[in-house]
């Protein structure tokens, strides 16, 4: 599996943002929901390390793979740690810069390292870049990449983001974001095939605000 879809299944992101409501604007008793309000006011907590799960699954993997780890946001830029039976990984995200590490020390590994710029038409890279979009809010940048559209209502909506490039799609179905208020708190990426089937899938869950 290529780096780039490794460090986009660290989110991913989505993607594995915890998103603080104490910040955002509360929308009043009645208010209809609109997704592009909802991501305009979505804030991700600095200096917090923000706990989560992940799911996934493709043709690489004999079986779903579970891994948890904590991410926090700084002026470096997003800080992904992802941890497992095996091994321990360390992710950098800032801007179109992903840098990723894994420290010395692991079972059967030395430390490595390693740096790539995002390129928006790969789709594991296009991951990253929406998970960037997400932490600063840019809805503008998100539009340029995906198709917006939602439903439920803002205390509880599902948002469902599909790129706009064929190319792209045809390998990146869709992202779906689910949370409640101003808060994220579930990410997932879906590829389904040309028979209709989906043949990859990555869930992320959000440990809530409390």
């Amino acid at each position: 599996m290529s780096a780039a879809r490794r460090a986009a299944g660290l989110l991913a992101l989505v993607l594995t943002v915890h998103v603080s409501a104490q910040t955002g604007r509360e929308p009043p008793a009645g208010e209809a929901f609109e997704p592009l309000s909802i991501l305009q006011h979505l804030h991700f907590p600095s200096d917090t390390e923000v706990p989560f799960t992940q799911q996934q699954l493709n043709p690489l993997l004999k079986s779903v793979r579970t891994q948890a780890g904590v991410m926090s946001k700084s002026s470096r830029g997003l800080v992904m740690r992802i941890t497992s039976p095996r091994y321990e990984e360390r992710i950098l995200l800032n801007g179109t810069v992903v840098r990723k590490r894994r420290p010395a020390g692991d079972p059967g590994a030395a430390a490595r390292s390693r740096h790539m710029i995002l390129d928006e038409k790969r789709p594991s890279h296009l991951v990253l870049l929406a998970l960037q979009a997400l932490l600063d809010s840019n809805v503008t940048r998100l539009q340029q990449y995906f198709h917006i559209s939602g439903s439920g209502d803002p205390g509880h909506w599902q948002i469902e983001l599909t790129p706009i490039a064929p190319p792209v799609r045809a390998q990146l179905t869709r992202l779906q974001l689910f949370g409640g208020q101003h808060q994220l708190t579930r990410f997932r990426s879906e590829r389904v095939d040309a028979k209709g089937n989906l043949s990859h899938w990555l869930d992320v869950r959000i440990q809530p605000s409390t």
